[in-house]
């Protein structure tokens, strides 16, 4: 399968007491020959006894020609990550702590 490998990120914009972050990819392997760059921001939001996480990527090509396959390999590997989170923070609540 497609494996992101190395990831080299700018910090757009960052507001920790509002656990927001803006970041884009500007080199590694989740760019290709059509995607330029992608733009991510991330949102913690509290929700009941627990919190949410608003993710929103943003993928700039280049030509206008969109990496459909690219694009939906890394969505999945985006949550498969926020997966094992989720489920190694419901195993071990006391891992992080506010």
């Amino acid at each position: 399968g497609n494996q992101v490998k190395i990831v080299k990120h700018k910090v757009e914009a960052q507001d920790p007491a509002n656990y927001y972050a803006k970041y884009t990819v500007i080199e590694g392997s989740p760019l290709s020959d059509n995607i330029e760059s992608v733009v991510n921001e991330r949102k913690i939001e509290p929700a009941g006894d627990g919190c949410v996480v608003k993710a929103t990527d943003h993928y700039h090509t280049k030509g206008g020609a969109a990496d459909k396959a690219m694009i939906d390999a890394i969505g999945k590997q985006t949550t498969t990550v926020y997966k094992l989170v989720q489920d190694y923070l419901l195993a071990n609540p006391g891992a992080c702590c506010a």
